[in-house]
């Protein structure tokens, strides 16, 4: 693992070259070990922060709830989706459970550094918001961190190849 500010423009194309290649799977978003107090916080933040997020319940949009038991109650009977759009980029959370937070993304949607650098602002707010750490990783590696974003930090964690360390 190495080291780079979310700005450093040259390790965003680096990043985007190495991991969010098109035959690539979707790319996983993680905040372990959360609460429902998380889950609401993170709630409140991407309803101020954001327009235009789309949440499904089943197969139908509706208006996202301020409360987050809301959502997160209706699991496992259906199923529940937000999708918040950063630079073209969807990501995608599913409220699997209250003790993580999860988004996927699709890598093909990546392909400008300037766009990447605005996904990791985002999940350097969050880890500043729950005051805890966000990882990035391939689709169902959890421990094969790609990005790791460190509360109250300027710089990422970044794996530079999949056989780094």
């Amino acid at each position: 693992m190495v080291q780079f500010r979310v700005d450093d423009r040259a390790a965003l194309k680096a990043a985007i070259q190495q991991w969010f290649e098109p035959q690539h799977g979707l790319i996983d978003v993680w905040v372990f070990d959360t609460t429902t107090e998380d889950w609401q916080k993170l709630l409140d933040f991407v309803s101020r922060q954001f327009q235009g997020l789309q949440y499904v319940v089943g197969s139908e949009p509706q208006e996202l709830p301020s409360v987050v038991d809301e959502i997160l109650s209706l699991r496992p009977e259906r199923s529940t989706s937000l999708q918040i759009k950063i630079d073209g980029i969807a990501l995608n959370s599913y409220f699997f459970c209250r003790e993580e937070i999860d988004f996927d993304l699709n890598p093909r949607e990546v392909r400008q550094a300037l766009a990447l650098q605005h996904v990791l602002e985002f999940l350097r707010r969050l880890a500043d918001l729950l005051n805890k750490e966000v990882v990035v990783t391939p689709e169902g590696g959890r421990e094969f961190v790609i990005f790791r974003v460190r509360p109250g930090s300027d710089v990422l964690d970044y794996r530079l190849t999949a056989g780094a360390k």
